[in-house]
Formats: structure tokens, C-alpha cells, sequence
């Protein structure tokens, strides 16, 4: 094992650039190829969503399809591991499915399914909840089959639910949200597939919901809400026992058709992703801790902005953001600190309505999926991702702590800077490198080089992120394929220390100089 490059002493300038044959750099670099169109039954798909629904390591897909009281239907498609999905089957939906949501809510380890019923008015009676439109819930038999269990009833016009533990018990709960009068509601579990009565969520009983997305947006360990509506964005702040307060709206202040939540600016903290039907955008409003945020930044994504979903899907660490827009489906890659490069876009069947990004095909690569109404057959149009790794890859890490990500210049011939972000302020960190990749256990977490360099004292800023020096091409020659990794003490991890996630490069072509 080589000594060490650097010390906090010792600064080192490196001239680096991309290879000639890379056409674009790792932020920039997207591409889909499209490698199937599947038929949907029903008639106007609006929520899909993607876990492992029969136990054999493949994620599968289910998707909504609303349409008239009588062509209604929830799509379930098994997936075989390769983006193709062979094995497709449909639920009777009742009337007009809209929103899904999984989980176990039977504790019998098997995903279970709730559905929401978009109808107002029902001319005849619906086969599973009645004389009005409801929740009805599903039982998970575990080889991607599904029983009707029984309907929950809230509001009118249910259109979005969410599945999350929000009253501090072990038992998943629901939660609703109505766009015809009713606003959300709550449904608690009792662990064996049954749930309490509704009880109605203060400070969003008036509003006309579009989509619903939960998470801990101020840090506090319970559940939040936040509410896409007719007239913009509505964060409620859960207080762990079932019941939410009103926490604000998140501007602009125009009908929100989707919302999704995520990391995408980088700093650990969840952002709020919203789409905009009507203007044809989509809306980043960044978290500033604490479970505020600020205005949201719009970004041109498109005509009919109609759903909108995140996931990395250029290997650089960060999290972007997918939208059905029309005939197409855009992506908006994450720069980090707020920002989203322009949109770029793949066509689709017409009328794109859900979209999904996940690895259909375990390449570790997330793929898209989306759902369009297609005038009179309803389509599911998948994509493979086919960004080339290049001379940049993004390598996953053993377990979710600190992110490292890199940016390159847009001049030739200056080096990289790499970031560490996610960890604990003020502790000081080793970073790896080697020319082979590694992959193998260790303190609770994977090294992923084969150690080859190591660079010692660096150390984290007041916010728990660091710039890293260049730690690459003072020891390796030009050409030659490096791993980077950065190892940091944790006392809340059970050996000590954490990792990052890894990045693979080529040192394409250099020149060093060194100071003291």
C-alpha cells in the first residue's frame, strides 16, 4: 500500500480533463432507449408504482386505470429482472382507481394494496364499495396475486393515500386526501388488515387534494404531509400521534398536479418536487431545515406536466426528476444546491400520465416507466437506461449516510472537485483510492477500491461537508481507471466509522505541481 498524498499541509494542483471520446460529462450524460410497450386495461391510467410484489427479488409495477365506473382497472405487471414485465394481470378497480399505495398492513410480511376511487357521483352501486366511492384494500397472497379484503369511506372523490406509520405503533396507517369535499383523512391499522374509522386532518379539511406524499420533513422522527391542491402546495407537520397541524403553502401559488419528495439539492435535507399541469412545469422548493421551505424555483418541463418522479439516473450522486409531459417524458438533472439542467426529452404514447423511475433490469441503473391513456389503449412505455458509465460512474455504498459527488468544469483541463456531504460536522475522515474495485465488507459497510492511496486529515466543515483535494492524480498515471471512497468516525454507527458511496474515473490527461 502506497503512503499517503496529501496532509492538511500540503496543497496539490492538478490539471485534469475528460477523455476525447466522452461526448459529454456524468451530469449531462442521459440517455433512454425504449424497450417495451405494454397494453393497460382500463382507460386512463393516472398512479403507478413499483416494489417486489412476489417475493423474487424483481420489481414488478402497478398502475391505475380509471376511465368510466365500468372500464376500471388496477394493473399489476411482474417484472422478470430484465425491464420486461411478462406476467400481467388486472384488478377490478371499481370506480375510476386513481391513487395506489403497498405495504403489510396484516403483518403477515407480504405487500398488501389500498386503491383509491375517484368517482363523485355513481350511477349504480360500485362491486366493491357500495353506493359511494371509497378506499377498497387488497390482501398480498405473495405471488403477486391480490383479494379484495373490504373498503374504507372518507371524503369525496378520493384521489391520493399513503401508507406510513404516522401514530408511533408498529402497524402501518393510511392517509387520504379527497379532491370533491372532505379533505384528508387518517385511518389507523390495527396490524391485521383492518383500520379504524376516518378521522378528518385538521388544517386540510376544505382543500380539493390532487396527490399526497408523506415523510420527515423537519427532522423530528414523525410523519409529515404535504398536499398538492388546487391552488398550490400545503405542508402539514405530524406530531406522531396521528394527528397534523398546518405548517404553510409552498408558492407559486397555481393548481399542483403531483408532488414527490427527495433529496435533490444535495444537502440532506428533503426537497419538495411539484408538477404544473397547467403552466407545464415542474417546481423545486428547496428545504432550509426545520421543516420550512422556500419559494420553489420552476423549471420548463413541457405541455401537460402531469406526474412527476425522482431518482438518480446518470450516476452522479444527486437525485433528479422525471415528468410526463404530453407525449414525452422529460428529464430535469440535479446540479446540486437548488438548480435543474434543462429538460430533456424522450417520446411516449399520447397522454402521459404516471411515471416511474426505478431499476427494472438490476444493472444498477434506474429506468423509467411511464403510463399514458393512448386515445383507446391505454399504454406503459418502458425505458432502459443506457447513460454509458464513460469515465464517470457513481458506485452505491454499503449503507444510506454521507453522499460523495463530483463537478466538472465546463473548461478543459481543470480538475474535478469531489464533495462530501451527509456527515457529522467537524470529524476527520480518510479518503481511498484505488485502480481496482474492491467490494468488500468491512466495519458494517462496504470498501469499495482496493486500497492503494490513502489521504488522511480531512475534515468536515460546520454543516458536515467537505471539498476534498485532489486525491487522485498526484500518485496515478494518466489512463489509468480509479475508485474513490471517503471513510468517516460516527459514534451512532456500530463500528465507529460510515462510508460513502463510491465514484469511478479515468485520469485522462494531467499535469502536477506541488507546494509546500
Amino acid at each position: 500500500m502506497r503512503t499517503k498524498c496529501l496532509t492538511q499541509a500540503t496543497v496539490v494542483l492538478a490539471l485534469f480533463s475528460l477523455s476525447a471520446a466522452s461526448p459529454a460529462s456524468a451530469q449531462e450524460r442521459v440517455g433512454f432507449t425504449l424497450i417495451g410497450a405494454l397494453d393497460l386495461a382500463g382507460q386512463d391510467p393516472r398512479r403507478c408504482l413499483s416494489l417486489d410484489l412476489d417475493g423474487d427479488g424483481d420489481l414488478d409495477l402497478i398502475c391505475t386505470a380509471g376511465g368510466d365506473d365500468q372500464g376500471s382497472e388496477v394493473n399489476v405487471l411482474l417484472g422478470d429482472g430484465s425491464g420486461n414485465f411478462p406476467v400481467r394481470q388486472a384488478l377490478v378497480g371499481g370506480a375510476r382507481p386513481w391513487g395506489v399505495a403497498a405495504g403489510d398492513f396484516d403483518s403477515d410480511g407480504i405487500p398488501d394494496l389500498v386503491v383509491t376511487q375517484a368517482s363523485q357521483i355513481l350511477v349504480n352501486p360500485d362491486p366493491l364499495c357500495g353506493v359511494s366511492a371509497g378506499l377498497p384494500v387488497f390482501h398480498g397472497r405473495g405471488d403477486g396475486g391480490f383479494d379484495f379484503l373490504s373498503c374504507l369511506h372518507a371524503g369525496v372523490a378520493p384521489v391520493a393515500v399513503v401508507a406510513e406509520h404516522i401514530d408511533g405503533d408498529s402497524h402501518l396507517d393510511l392517509v387520504a386526501a379527497a379532491s370533491g369535499g372532505g379533505g384528508l383523512s387518517t385511518f389507523l391499522g390495527n396490524g391485521d388488515g383492518t383500520f379504524s374509522p376516518p378521522i378528518a386532518v385538521s388544517g386540510a379539511t376544505q382543500v380539493s387534494a390532487r396527490d399526497l406524499a408523506a415523510a420527515d420533513l423537519d427532522g423530528d422522527g414523525d410523519m409529515d404531509l404535504v398536499v398538492a391542491h388546487a391552488g398550490g402546495c400545503r405542508v402539514l407537520r405530524g406530531a406522531g400521534d396521528a394527528t397534523f397541524s398546518y405548517a404553510g403553502e409552498v408558492g407559486p401559488m397555481e393548481a399542483s398536479d403531483a408532488v414527490a419528495l427527495g433529496d435533490v439539492t444535495g444537502d440532506g435535507l428533503t426537497d419538495i418536487v411539484t408538477a404544473y399541469a397547467g403552466s407545464g412545469r415542474v417546481g423545486l422548493a428547496s428545504a432550509l431545515g426545520g421543516g420550512a421551505f422556500a419559494s420553489a424555483r420552476t423549471f420548463d418541463a413541457g405541455f401537460e406536466t402531469s406526474d412527476v418522479a425522482l431518482g438518480d439516473v446518470n450516476g452522479d450522486g444527486l437525485i433528479d426528476v422525471a415528468a410526463s409531459a404530453s407525449s414525452t417524458v422529460v428529464v430535469l438533472l440535479s446540479s446540486g444546491g437548488g438548480d435543474l439542467r434543462p429538460a430533456k426529452a424522450w417520446p411516449v404514447h399520447p397522454h402521459a400520465a404516471a411515471v416511474v423511475v426505478a431499476d427494472f433490469d438490476g444493472d444498477s441503473w434506474n429506468d423509467l416507466a411511464i403510463a399514458s391513456r393512448n386515445i383507446d389503449q391505454p399504454t406503459l412505455d418502458v425505458f432502459k437506461n443506457d447513460a454509458l458509465p464513460g469515465p464517470w460512474q457513481h458506485v452505491p455504498g454499503g449503507v444510506p449516510g454521507p453522499v460523495l459527488t463530483f463537478d466538472l468544469p465546463s473548461t478543459a483541463g481543470i480538475r474535478p472537485t469531489y464533495r462530501v456531504r451527509n456527515a457529522l460536522p467537524g470529524v476527520i475522515g480518510v479518503a481511498v483510492v484505488g485502480t481496482q474495485r474492491f467490494d468488500r465488507p468491512l466495519l458494517g459497510n462496504f470498501l469499495i477500491p482496493l486500497p492503494e492511496i490513502l489521504v488522511s486529515g480531512l475534515e468536515t466543515d460546520a454543516t458536515g461537508s467537505m471539498v476534498l483535494p485532489d486525491v487522485v492524480s498526484c500518485h496515478l498515471p494518466l489512463g489509468l481507471t480509479f475508485w474513490l471512497q471517503v471513510w468517516l468516525p460516527d459514534p451512532s454507527s456500530p463500528y465507529g466509522w460510515v462510508a460513502t458511496n463510491g465514484l469511478s474515473g479515468t485520469v485522462s490527461t494531467g499535469k502536477k505541481t506541488s507546494r509546500p
